[in-house]
């Protein structure tokens, strides 16, 4: 069976939080099931603004992510946190496999609309 884990980008900065994760999607394999992770990155993202010195804005405590901040968003997500989190996994005797959402497809989305203001590059 396949479970979906949704992991937040505060709780992969943890290094305790990572190990267990990783213990459990473990434990998980082990009983036969086949977990796939979807995981955040605010945290990347924002060293990043901060690095090229973008000012993000928020909208009803949403990220706005613009052309520019969309790049940011790539390289913080497929270039950092999942090649560390997917490493993590390795590392921890878990056979993982790191994807973006625009491999082959894999997600898709349609633009949020927020009633305060545009998003930009934000779907569900």
């Amino acid at each position: 069976m396949t479970k979906v884990l949704k992991v937040g980008g505060n709780q992969l900065e943890d290094a305790g939080f990572v190990a267990g994760l990783v213990a459990a999607v473990r434990g998980m394999v082990a009983a036969g099931d086949t977990p796939t992770i979807v995981h955040g990155g605010g945290k990347a993202i924002q060293v990043l603004q901060e690095k090229f010195a973008i000012t993000p804005h928020k909208i009803g405590g949403l990220r706005v992510t613009d052309e520019q901040t969309m790049t940011l968003v790539m390289m913080a997500l497929v270039g950092d946190v999942n090649i560390r989190l997917t490493g993590a996994f390795v590392a921890g005797g878990v056979e993982a496999q790191g994807f973006s959402g625009a491999d082959r497809g894999l997600l898709r989305s349609q633009k949020m609309d927020h009633p305060d203001g545009d998003l930009g590059r934000v779907g569900r």
